[in-house]
């Protein structure tokens, strides 16, 4: 069907906007339902079976429970239409065999935008500089209070979550920009260090109830200013903003908008301000990343969830905590894991497009719960809604980390790093990933590129010191491993090394502390290893098994087990972890 606008009854659907409006006003449509009613309008009287829509609407390697999706999908249609299953006007149930839209389309009006076009069709204007990335610099606070910078932060952070969101545009993660807060330095060389075309600046001012933003979008190869705005809306209204601001900036680029992502922006909703404003303040500890701060999160998201409990974002937020939580050995397996599956879970049953819950939920199935398919099903379906969402890249980086698909690893960790190019775990995964995949030279100068933008950053100095184990440079690894604390690691080189009494002094360093918090018996194992002692690393490595040892999800992939490959009770433990 060519035509654009379809109109039957008192209703209106614009095809490319992907909207239905009724005598002039827009409805609230989500995008499935929309969908499943375009499939209909396209062929009016025809039946459309139910195999047909799954086709459509949810591809083949799209984890999802079809029946129910649909069945929902019919039932929002209808309810948008006014519509009734019992007596229909528009959409008709043909027994079990799918649908059929049988109201009179009255009238067409032809689609005369370019194919190129936006769907809200805005075409490019010739000459204007052309931007296909961008990078949103920290918002400035203008309200001279230091205790408002988590909300100047966070509303960076969401701006730059909701311009992220549009896939004809790379667009630098916050971790990246964060470091020109406050900065002086100018546009042009902010632009080059980041590689983007240009560069989204902006100032927010809170005042009680309500909340105003200025935006500027500025040239990076000339710093000329390209557009400006401003915006001042209710608190409760902050998430309608961030949707607005983001079809502002992709207008006034150029940017090509699917339906989708129209629709997306468009089904912005209200938010309570006291939840929205806790939801911030458990953003901004979230992002220091120690145990008391990221404990501390939880207790601001599930204030916001008091308040607005179909918040997906502090739903999906309180997984995203859960999870170094359980990787960093924080908390124990048994507590961190069903937190972080219950709460990704219902971050999804609200919105089932959050890329931040699919993100999250990929994480527990893969590397808590060693369901690996379940994962990687999670991980594509969060890139394909946004691949511009930097976490997602990593997590899908370990998931071919561990399972031993070396070069897919490294594919995902440079995107990881294009999207955040000062993100110091992205610069140290990426270097270790290249140990793993053989690229020996690139690895120890990625890692030792990490240490010169941080000479203290934990990652980079484990993970070199790592490789200096595999080759041998064994002292220089055991002093790394002193300094930062890696005991497990320290007993496996000192071990190496031929410093047995030494490793065996760590060993019972560890066994003391498992007495009184979580460690991991995979740290033990290791100490074993190093020692030549098969039956102790193994039983270790099992007993790390029983407590759901989230750290045992990389045993595969860890090379200081590979003196442990042809015993058959490691060989059972990867099947038993679906590593086989």
């Amino acid at each position: 069907m060519s035509a654009r606008l379809l109109r039957f009854g008192s209703f209106e659907v614009d095809l490319k906007a992907g909207e239905i409006r009724k005598r002039g006003r827009r409805l609230r449509i989500q995008e499935k339902p929309f969908q499943v009613l375009q499939a209909l309008l396209e062929r009016p009287d025809d039946v459309v079976s139910r195999e047909e829509l799954r086709a459509r609407l949810w591809p083949a390697d799209t984890f999802v429970d079809f029946d129910n999706g649909l069945n929902n999908a019919v039932r929002k249609v209808r309810s948008v239409l006014s519509d009734s299953a019992a007596d229909p006007k528009y959409v008709e149930t043909v027994g079990r065999r799918g649908y059929r839209f049988i109201g009179r389309i009255d009238s067409t009006a032809p689609d005369s935008t370019s194919p190129l076009a936006p769907a809200n069709g805005w075409a490019p204007a010739a000459g204007f500089p052309s931007v296909s990335s961008l990078a949103v610099l920290p918002l400035v606070n203008l309200s001279n209070d230091r205790d408002q910078e988590y909300f100047s932060d966070g509303m960076t952070d969401a701006l730059i979550g909701q311009i992220a969101g549009i896939r004809a545009l790379r667009v630098v993660s916050s971790r990246s920009t964060v470091r020109y807060k406050d900065s002086r330095a100018p546009v042009s060389r902010i632009a080059r260090e980041l590689k983007v075309d240009a560069l989204v600046q902006g100032t927010v001012l809170r005042a009680g109830d309500r909340v105003r933003i200025t935006v500027q979008i500025v040239h990076g190869a000339n710093d000329s200013y390209l557009w400006n705005g401003q915006w001042e809306r209710p608190l409760t209204d902050v998430l309608v903003l961030q949707g607005e601001i983001a079809r502002a900036v992709a207008r006034e680029v150029r940017a090509v908008l699917t339906t989708y992502e129209v629709g997306r922006l468009d089904r912005m909703g209200s938010i309570d301000g006291a939840a929205y404003d806790a939801y911030l303040r458990g953003r901004f500890l979230w992002n220091q990343r120690t145990r008391e701060s990221l404990l501390r999160s939880i207790d601001y998201y599930q204030r916001a969830i008091a308040i607005a409990p179909t918040f997906a974002s502090a739903h999906a937020a309180i997984a995203e905590s859960w999870g170094p939580l359980g990787y960093l050995g924080f908390v124990s397996p048994d507590r961190a894991t069903p937190a972080m599956r219950a709460a990704a879970t219902r971050a999804l049953e609200i919105d089932s497009d959050l890329v931040e819950g699919l993100t999250a939920l990929g994480a527990c199935a893969a590397f808590h719960e060693w369901r690996w398919a379940e994962g990687e099903q999670h991980f594509k379906r969060a890139v394909a809604i946004s691949s511009n969402y930097a976490t997602a890249f990593l997590w899908y980086g370990l998931l071919f980390e561990n399972m031993g698909r070396q070069a897919e690893n490294v594919a995902a960790r440079r995107r990881a790093l294009e999207l955040d190019p000062f993100n110091l775990r992205a610069w140290a995964a990426l270097g270790y990933a290249l140990f793993l995949a053989g690229e020996l030279d690139e690895a120890v100068a990625r890692l030792q590129g990490t240490l010169e933008l941080d000479p203290n950053w934990f990652f980079a100095r484990r993970d070199l010191a790592l490789v200096d184990v595999a080759r041998g440079r064994l002292n220089e690894a055991i002093a790394v491993f002193q300094t930062i604390g890696e005991l497990g690691s320290l007993g496996h080189a000192l071990a190496l090394a031929g410093r047995s009494s030494e490793a065996h002094a760590v060993l019972e360093s560890l066994e003391l502390r498992a007495r009184a918090e979580y460690i991991s018996p995979y740290q033990m194992s290791l100490v074993h290893v190093g020692l030549g002692e098969h039956e102790s690393a193994l039983r270790r490595l099992e007993q790390a098994f029983e407590m759901r040892s989230i750290d045992l999800s990389g045993v595969k992939a860890d090379p200081r087990f590979a003196p442990l490959a042809a015993e058959p009770r490691f060989i059972a433990l990867l099947r038993k972890l679906n590593l086989d």
